[in-house]
């Protein structure tokens, strides 16, 4: 069974600047064949996203020179997992989960970007030089658990962490 609201709003691009937002509550859950109702793996029970961005037009004599600065945020509540049984993975030397599917929430996700974009038009193509930071706040969710037989300890899988990038795109 899913069930949830949500809610966007929106200022589409005009007068050189945009913004997008969205947050979504919301429950998902099914029931076994034992009868037993448990939360879907994607039951993070919420998710909010952030996006906009301002462009300054530096157009002069025909020529098309236009500096972007954009910012995208989003946080989400943690998927669910099966919760890691330590004793069981020792004993055998790898990972094995408890019989208790979707029972142990994550955690809670987070992540901001900024971008800072460079954009040149001609008559036939278009340039653009943007750099880009992912994760700007290196936020580092638990996104899964595992056991490492060979060091023999409990370890995770964290999200996507601070994450720079450069790069050019021509347009024609």
């Amino acid at each position: 069974s899913n069930y949830g609201v949500e809610l966007t709003a929106e200022r589409y691009f005009s007068d050189g600047y945009f913004f997008l937002t969205t947050v979504s509550l919301f429950d998902s859950k099914y029931t076994d064949l034992a009868g037993v109702t448990r939360n879907t793996a994607f039951n993070s029970q919420y998710v909010a996203n952030v996006m906009g961005g301002k462009e300054f037009d530096f157009t002069k004599n025909n020529k098309v020179r236009k500096l972007t600065l954009s910012l995208k945020g989003s946080m989400a509540g943690g998927r669910w997992a099966a919760p890691l049984d330590l004793e069981e993975s020792r004993s055998v030397g790898y990972t094995v989960y408890e019989d208790a599917p979707y029972s142990k929430q994550m955690s809670d996700y987070f992540k901001l970007d900024v971008q800072v974009k460079w954009a040149v038009d001609k008559k036939k193509t278009t340039r653009e030089l943007t750099f880009e930071v992912q994760n700007v706040t290196n936020n580092q969710a638990v996104t899964q658990e595992y056991y490492n037989g060979f060091a023999d300890q409990v370890e995770y899988v964290y999200q996507l962490s601070f994450f720079p990038a450069i790069y050019y795109k021509i347009t024609f």
